[in-house]
Order: structure tokens, then sequence, then C-alpha cells
């Protein structure tokens, strides 16, 4: 998997319509994974709040990653990971997986309507938003939205962390462990 191992492989948990506005958190979970995962960094974030670049760029440098996967950049409703201050600050190559079509224009409509800090998160998220690009993987196409690196080298370790599914395995086992760990989090009233 070329020389920018390990991989850190970010997402975020399930929470409940009534935690929107900043009235509830929920788990972000980072993978960091080599040949396998290696390990789990948890730690919650503001729903709809803007914490989720802080939180992602201490994961970053606990971590020690060399690669960063981030599942969208849009965290727990509308909160946001800046992926260009997190090449910045970190110094890993960010790749950002967009699972889902995205309309940029109904997501600037909803931040202009719902928050009064909107330019600043249009301005973090505006580039992967709307700069994204379809690239070929061995399981097929996958949207993506790269900093510090390139879309070749991108795709091709993309094609090398994919093993059940289009999306790369650290993202998948975090997508999971995050959903897995929030919803017993909730149950148990600790979130």
């Amino acid at each position: 998997m070329d020389q920018l191992s390990p991989v850190l492989a970010i997402d975020d948990g399930y929470f409940p319509p009534s935690y929107k506005a900043g009235a509830g958190r929920t788990v972000l979970a980072g993978i960091l994974y080599s040949t396998g995962p290696l390990d789990l960094l948890i730690d919650t974030v503001v729903v709809d709040g803007s914490d989720a670049t802080k939180k992602t760029l201490r994961m970053c440098r606990d971590a020690g990653a060399g690669f960063v996967l981030l599942d969208n950049v849009i965290y727990a409703g509308f909160n946001y990971v800046d992926a260009v201050r997190l090449l910045e600050e970190c110094g890993a190559p960010v790749v950002v997986v967009v699972k889902h079509r995205l309309n940029p224009a109904a997501i600037l409509d909803a931040l202009k309507k719902h928050f009064p800090d909107w330019e600043e998160r249009w301005a973090a998220i505006s580039e992967p938003v709307t700069n994204n690009v379809a690239v070929e993987t061995r399981k097929g196409l996958l949207r993506i939205y790269v900093t510090g690196i390139d879309i070749d080298t991108a795709a091709r370790i993309l094609s090398s962390l994919q093993v059940y599914s289009r999306i790369p395995e650290p993202l998948r086992i975090a997508d999971m462990a995050a959903s897995a760990i929030s919803r017993e989090l909730l149950k148990m009233g600790l979130l």
C-alpha cells in the first residue's frame, strides 16, 4: 500500500433527530489501519457543531497516520472537517470518500438558513462538496476529493484497501464502529 501506511479512517455515529442544532453529541470513530485494524480512536462531536475538525486533527496527531480517509467532510448533521487544514496541520494526505451524490446548492441553502457562521462552514467544505471526482477502483467507481496526493495514487491506494465493497475497508470499519458505539452509548444514556 505504498509508503503512506498507516491509514486513519474517520466516520461519525448515529444520533436521533432531537440532537440537531447542538442539542446532543455523537461518536467520532477513527480506525488506524495497516494490513488490518491497529487501533480505535474515539471522541464525541456536537451535532451541528463546529468541533469535528479539531477532534479529527487530534486523532491524526495521536495516531501518527501517514494517510487520512474521511467519509465525506460533513459529520454529525452539519458539523464539518476541513480537509485542507487537516493536511496542513498533520502533514498527511487526505482523501474524502463521497459515498452519495451531493447537492452543493441545497447544502449551501441549508447552511445559510440555519447557521450564522455559514460562510466559515462553506469555506471549509465547498471544495470537497463541489470538486469531487469519480475514479476507477478494482471494485468500481468511487467519488473522491484529494488534497496532498494525486488522484491516480489515491485511486491505487483506495483499490488496495478494498476488501468487501467499493468502500475502503478502514472506512467501512470506522462506520461500523461509530454506529455501534453511538447506539450503545445512547442506550446507556451516555450520549
